[in-house]
């Protein structure tokens, strides 16, 4: 499956079959959603491997899908670091997950998901495991990530208060079903 595993456990807490081909108008997406869509997941640490650096592990997409290496790789890491409020980038690309504090842990985790410019974004539960002063902030940027790159967000949460926050419509699911849509 070229979907990465928290797609699919997106897809399956929506009541999709994650492992069904995607097609959109007769066309198979197929390695489209590998590379438009990003994701963000609500424990850092978990979607980070404590044994990559900071620099490695928001330059892996980059890596994987044979878009830039060398000095480029390196440049359009430090460029989504310095995006999402990691700066200097270069203070950053070195350390490890373990380094971070938890806001920075999201945001490295942020940077990794726009790196390939996606059009839709995958936001499971991003902000459920900070604290407060730390979650309006990773929901500024969001905001302003939203704003300026053109993203789309899927954002799943239990939060309702941030999901009124931060959402244009929201659909309220149970028991994997939409009863609710507003």
């Amino acid at each position: 499956d070229y979907r990465p595993a928290g797609y699919r456990a997106a897809f399956a807490r929506l009541g999709l079959d994650p492992a069904a081909p995607v097609v959109l108008m007769g066309t198979s997406l197929g390695g489209f959603w590998a590379r438009r869509l990003g994701q963000q997941l609500g424990r850092p640490w978990l979607a980070l491997n404590p044994a990559m650096t900071i620099g490695q592990s928001v330059g892996h997409p980059l890596v994987i899908h044979r878009v830039a290496k060398g000095h480029e790789l390196r440049r359009r890491i430090a460029e989504a670091l310095e995006t999402v409020g990691l700066s200097p980038p270069e203070q950053f690309m070195d350390k490890f997950p373990s380094d971070l504090s938890g806001g920075q842990k999201q945001r490295a985790v942020m940077a990794r998901a726009i790196i390939l410019n996606p059009l839709l974004l995958v936001a499971d539960e991003p902000v459920s495991m900070l604290d407060m002063s730390v979650r309006a902030k990773i929901l500024e940027l969001m905001l302003q990530l939203k704003s300026e790159l053109d993203l789309t967000y899927l954002y799943i949460t239990h939060d309702l208060a941030t999901a009124k926050f931060f959402c244009d419509r929201i659909a309220i699911m149970y028991l994997g079903r939409i009863v609710e849509i507003g």
